[in-house]
């Protein structure tokens, strides 16, 4: 009896099909580990942000605008005030919280912090890490130090 050619096994678009699905499957599990740790870094990024829009808004004269910090245990809460017709309140994942922070992020006219310098921590409870930003009282630079490992 003749052996047919099909008989043989697996024909190669069945392995590279194969291949291509198990690819699929490691790039979901690869990208949804890292998809909290940008949820994170984004969520940093806009607090900086807004606390430089507060800075420019006092210095150009508007002492109304600041930052509320309302430390919570499971998750960071802050209100953006810019008048009394602006403002929100910005909340981030769960398991994230000041470790220290001020109660409110206020600036001069001059464009100096009006607190004492101010070193802000953030921690993440599930990864055990830790993101410091920092203000500098008489310029009100602001330095985003990056993740510590606690």
């Amino acid at each position: 009896m003749k052996k047919n050619y099909w008989d043989c096994g697996f024909v190669m678009i069945e392995v590279l099909i194969a291949i291509f699905i198990l690819s699929l499957i490691f790039i979901f599990f690869m990208f949804s580990n890292r998809l909290r740790d940008i949820k994170v870094d984004f969520f940093i990024k806009e607090f900086i942000t807004n606390i430089e829009i507060i800075k420019s808004e006092n210095m150009k004269g508007n002492n109304n605008a600041l930052i509320v910090i309302n430390n919570n245990e499971s998750y960071i809460n802050y209100d953006f005030i810019i008048d009394k017709d602006y403002s929100k309140s910005i909340n981030s994942i769960s398991n994230i919280n000041f470790l220290k922070a001020p109660k409110y992020i206020k600036f001069s006219k001059n464009g100096g912090y009006l607190n004492r310098g101010e070193t802000i921590i953030i921690k993440d409870k599930k990864e055990n890490k830790l993101y410091k930003i920092t203000i500098v009282p008489m310029s009100g630079r602001i330095s985003y130090k990056g993740v510590f490992y606690e």
